[in-house]
């Protein structure tokens, strides 16, 4: 997922990836990023739109775009099935 992102960024997309493992999320880590807000903030219902795309990072300059999963859930279930 994470080569096929960067491949198509090169292309000059612009390419979202969002870490969607509620469970054991990784993305965050093998990027380099931290992860104590995204996904799962959102899904919450904790934060404004304004505050939710300002957890999207960009991975250097370049056109690929980050949303880690944010803190684990008790249930991960639950909070998707809002």
């Amino acid at each position: 997922m994470i080569n096929t992102g960067l491949v198509v960024s090169q292309t000059g997309a612009k390419v979202l990836l969002i870490d969607g493992d509620l469970r054991h999320p990784n993305l965050h880590a093998v990027l380099g990023f931290d992860n104590l807000q995204g996904l799962t903030t959102i899904l919450s219902g904790e934060v404004s739109d304004v505050e939710a795309l300002a957890m999207i990072e960009q991975y250097e300059n370049s056109g690929l775009y980050i949303l880690p999963s944010g803190p684990i859930p008790d249930n991960p279930a639950e909070l998707l099935g809002c």
